[in-house]
C-alpha cells in the first residue's frame, strides 16, 4: 500500500466515523430524553432515528461505491489511451454539433490523412466550424520545440506549408468554415477539443514527439484540467495571428 493509498484509507476512514457519530450522538441523546422525562414513545425516537442513520449510510455507500473514494480527486473520470489507441481528428468531425478545435504544432499527419479527407466530404453540408491553433514557424518557440523533439525545424516549416496547403485545398473545395491561426506560445498541450466540452489531450514531453504521449479523454464539466484547457486554447487564439486559407 502507498503512503497515498493509506493517506485516502485514513481520510475516507474519518468521514464514515464523523457521519455515522453525529447520528449515533443523536440518537443516543434522544433515547435518553425519551426515557428521563417520559414526554415520548421512546420507541419511537429509537425507529425514526435509526431510519435517518441508515438513510444517511446508504448514501455514503452509494457514493464511495460510484466514486471510489471521498477526496477531491474521487469523480475524475479520466480515460488514458496508449499511442496507438489515440483518438485522431477525423475520429470526431462526423460526432461533433457545432466546433472542432486542433490546437498543436503542424496537424501535418491529421490533415494528410485520406480519414479526414472522407469525413471532410460527409461534412459538407453541415455548418460545422473546424479550427486549427498551430504554432507560428517564424517565432523562437518553433525551433525550441523541434530541438526537443530532436527534429529539423526547416522540415517542421515545410510540414506547416503542406498543412496549409491542404487546408486552403479543402475549404476551397467544400466550402466549409475552415480557420487557421498561429500562436507564438511555447506548446504544452496537443489537443482536439470537441464542442468546447469534450478535450483529447496529449503533453509535449521533453525528449519525445507529441504523438508519442498518452492521451486523455477529458469532459469539461467533470474535469478541473479540461476546463484549464480550453480556457488555455481560447486565450491562446485571441493571441495569434489569422493565416488565409
Amino acid at each position: 500500500m502507498t503512503n497515498r493509498q493509506a493517506h485516502s484509507i485514513a481520510r475516507d476512514s474519518l468521514l464514515i466515523a464523523t457521519v455515522v457519530g453525529i447520528p449515533a450522538g443523536v440518537l443516543a441523546d434522544s433515547v435518553s430524553q425519551a426515557l428521563n422525562a417520559k414526554k415520548a414513545d421512546w420507541l419511537y425516537v429509537v425507529a425514526v432515528t435509526l431510519a435517518i442513520l441508515v438513510l444517511v449510510l446508504l448514501r455514503l455507500l452509494i457514493a464511495m461505491h460510484r466514486a471510489g473514494g471521498f477526496g477531491a480527486g474521487a469523480n475524475i473520470r479520466i480515460e488514458k489511451m496508449a499511442p496507438v489507441d489515440r483518438t485522431s481528428l477525423a475520429d470526431v468531425l462526423l460526432d461533433a454539433r457545432e466546433e472542432v478545435v486542433f490546437y498543436g504544432i503542424s496537424a501535418k499527419r491529421s490533415v494528410t490523412e485520406d480519414s479526414f479527407r472522407r469525413s471532410l466530404e460527409r461534412l459538407e453540408y453541415r455548418n460545422l466550424r473546424i479550427r486549427f491553433l498551430l504554432l507560428d514557424p517564424s517565432c523562437s518557440a518553433f525551433v525550441e520545440r523541434a530541438r526537443d523533439e530532436g527534429e529539423s525545424a526547416d522540415a517542421w516549416r515545410a510540414d506547416m506549408q503542406t498543412t496549409i496547403s491542404r487546408l486552403s485545398a479543402h475549404k476551397a473545395s467544400s466550402n466549409l468554415d475552415i480557420r487557421l491561426r498561429m500562436s507564438s506560445r511555447y506548446p504544452v498541450w496537443r489537443a482536439i477539443i470537441v464542442d468546447r466540452e469534450q478535450v483529447y489531450v496529449s503533453t509535449f514531453l521533453p525528449g519525445k514527439r507529441g504523438t508519442e504521449a498518452h492521451q486523455y479523454a477529458l469532459k469539461r464539466s467533470e474535469e478541473e484540467v479540461a476546463h484549464g484547457i480550453i480556457k488555455s486554447y481560447r486565450l491562446s487564439w485571441k493571441e495569434s495571428r489569422e493565416v488565409e486559407l
